[in-house]
C-alpha cells in the first residue's frame, strides 16, 4: 500500500489527481491540502 498526499488539492489538476489515486487499489490517500482552503 502506498500512501500520498495531495498539495494543491483544490485546483484543477490536484482534484483530477485525488480522483485518480482514490480508485487505485494500491493507494491510501492519507491527506490532501490547499493554500486556498485552509483547514
Amino acid at each position: 500500500m502506498i500512501r500520498v498526499a495531495v498539495v494543491g488539492a483544490a485546483g484543477y489538476i490536484g482534484g483530477e489527481l485525488l480522483r485518480l489515486l482514490i480508485g487505485h487499489p494500491e493507494v491510501e490517500v492519507v491527506g490532501a491540502v490547499s493554500s486556498r482552503f485552509p483547514g
